[in-house]
């Protein structure tokens, strides 16, 4: 499905043909919500990066989180920005990369430091609680 629903449910288990197959939809959906029912170690990773009652991310975002290099190779060839910020209106400034590092995805940060993205970009705030 391509409800922003069904989009983050694919992402969450990898399902790359779902992606692909609603390209478009996934490119202009700035953020998704977070599945109720993640994996434990996503969930509990993912909870650090999180601003207090954040429900919602990029789809990047969550794939990153999800550890899914597949995933993140294909939100990158579908045409996301692989800078976006994790949440539009992100008061502190968190990249995808830095989540990848956080979380210790080192095949994701490889993956995203090979599609461009910046490893230079610094918090504008610390993450609350950090």
């Amino acid at each position: 499905s391509s409800s922003p629903t069904g989009i983050a449910k694919a992402i969450v288990r990898g399902d790359v043909a779902a992606i692909s197959e609603n390209a478009a939809e996934v490119r202009a959906r700035a953020i998704v919500p977070i599945p109720e029912h993640l994996p434990e170690d996503v969930r509990v990773g993912l909870e650090t990066y999180l601003l207090d009652g954040e429900r919602s991310i990029t789809p990047l975002g969550l794939a990153v989180a999800a550890g899914r290099p597949e995933m993140v190779r294909s939100l990158i060839e579908v045409g996301v920005d692989v800078d976006a910020l994790l949440h539009p209106q992100d008061p502190i400034g968190r990249t995808p990369l830095m989540l990848a590092a956080g979380m210790d995805h080192p095949d994701v940060v490889a993956i995203l430091l090979a599609a461009g993205a910046d490893p230079g970009v610094e918090l504008r705030a610390e993450i609350p609680g950090d």
